[in-house]
């Protein structure tokens, strides 16, 4: 029974990996129209290359990989994130060596840094600053994604919090709370 139910999750996570958010994809195969149209060669190559690596790393290898492996990962994705908003959201990143080396679960670093630019800086007109640090502190590794865009109305935070402090819903999925 352990078998099937790593199996299972297994699967899951597979599952997921196939569900990369199709807007997303649509949206880059945009921008590459629009480069490609307006002859910016320099701008389809970089937003290619990037996204040829964003979809290997998301379908392919090992469910647990190192911060370092996960960063490149976020990093491919930001440089489409970039031209897509033609270079207004500064990135800044503090990730300690130490840090690097640790495994993590694979995709959990980009969708939060997605969350930041859907539900961040995009309304604030799409620029800002966005910051991605991490840091070992004893047996901790707290990984920090911040964003200087409209942050989160008291009520919905307040919101987030109960459901936070609540039992888990019975449900069949994977990711953040």
């Amino acid at each position: 029974l352990h078998q099937a139910e790593l199996l299972r999750k297994d699967m899951e996570i597979r599952n997921l990996r196939s569900q990369i958010n199709p807007h997303f994809l649509y949206n880059t195969l945009e921008l590459i129209l629009a480069d490609a149209t307006a002859g910016r060669i320099d701008q389809v190559s970089a937003i290619t290359a990037a996204m040829g690596k964003f979809y290997r790393y998301a379908v392919k290898g090992s469910p647990v990989v190192t911060l370092r492996e996960e960063m490149e990962h976020v990093k491919a994705y930001m440089t489409i994130q970039q031209e897509r908003f033609n270079g207004k959201i500064t990135v800044l990143y503090n990730i300690s060596a130490e840090a690097e080396r640790i495994p993590i679960p694979k995709m959990i670093l980009q969708p939060l840094v997605e969350n930041a630019i859907i539900h961040g800086l995009e309304p604030a007109g799409g620029g800002g600053i966005l910051f991605v640090g991490a840091a070992v502190q004893g047996e901790k590794l707290t990984i920090t994604v911040r964003d200087s865009g409209i942050g989160i109305t008291p009520e919905k935070l307040t919101e987030l919090e109960k459901l936070l402090q609540s039992p888990p819903p019975d449900r069949n999925s994977i990711g953040l709370s």
